[in-house]
């Protein structure tokens, strides 16, 4: 089963409207990145990883990305925290504790960078990073895996989006699955003729890659163009689209729509003005 596709199930997560869906997906994603502290982000993980069993979400599809994600994330951004040594960055942790040092690189006033370390502050903003990257994993895939294609592209209908936003968002919500079997394919055939990539050598590897991304790029072609007379054909963007369901929303859906708005307003303004979740 590739990753990041609806997979049918009949579960709480899958029955939700769409529109909660993609609305509860943006203000979570909001909130992931406005959230600095990890002691904040901690709670948030928690609360998808529930949402993503309930949705049944094969975790085991995606363990290794998820290692993969957190691991270059922290990796990208270390070199940053030894920045992060001026106990003014941090707001609410008491200066004390965050400037204590770890282990030092550089000393005061050193040319050009000056000081530089790993401070308990400095790793405290770092480990922020895979969190975030997680649980905004976590949330894109859930939502894919409980939210068709055509449930995807009604809700954008009824939100009013442009239409050529509605067909490139079809165009990667469909193409992304597809695309990850095609080259897991492409891969596998080559390596039967004898493909295999066994140099360190940057432009050999290149070369060596061509054998995977001609194929790839002339399936892809195709794929865009088989999608183009498919949607011409059955006059996209003539008028609106027609789901499978109804558009209309129950009391009850609204109700919990309109608690979630609150309750992202209340989160929101105590990040901005009391500093919820900062450093």
């Amino acid at each position: 089963m590739a990753q990041f596709q609806y997979q049918a199930h009949d579960t709480p997560i899958h029955r939700v409207h769409p529109i909660i869906k993609l609305a509860f997906l943006i203000m979570l994603a909001l909130i992931s990145g406005y959230i600095v502290d990890p002691l904040w982000k901690l709670p948030m993980l928690i609360l998808v990883i529930v949402v993503a069993k309930i949705a049944r979400l094969p975790f085991r599809e995606y363990k290794g990305l998820l290692v993969i994600v957190a691991v270059m994330t922290f990796l990208s951004q270390f070199y940053m925290a030894f920045f992060v040594v001026d106990p003014a960055y941090f707001k609410v942790y008491p200066q004390e504790i965050v400037s204590r040092v770890i282990f030092q690189i550089t000393p005061q006033g050193f040319p050009v960078i000056g000081e530089t370390a790993l401070t308990v502050g400095s790793f405290i903003w770092l480990t922020k990073l895979p969190l975030t990257a997680v649980t905004l994993l976590l949330l894109i895939a859930t939502f894919l895996h409980t939210t068709s294609l055509n449930e995807i592209v009604q809700a954008l209908s009824i939100l009013k989006a442009p239409y050529p936003v509605v067909y490139i968002t079809m165009l990667a919500f469909r193409f992304t699955p597809d695309l990850t079997r095609q080259m897991h394919i492409i891969q596998t055939a080559q390596k039967l003729r004898g493909w295999s990539v066994d140099t360190r050598n940057p432009v050999k590897l290149i070369r060596l890659y061509t054998p995977l991304l001609i194929p790839l790029g002339k399936y892809v072609m195709n794929s865009i163009d088989v999608m183009t007379i498919s949607v011409q054909n059955r006059a996209f963007g003539a008028g609106p689209v027609t789901g499978m369901r109804s558009v209309s929303l129950r009391s009850s859906e609204k109700a919990i729509l309109a608690a979630g708005v609150v309750i992202f307003g209340v989160l929101l303004y105590g990040i901005i003005a009391l500093n919820w979740g900062n450093l």
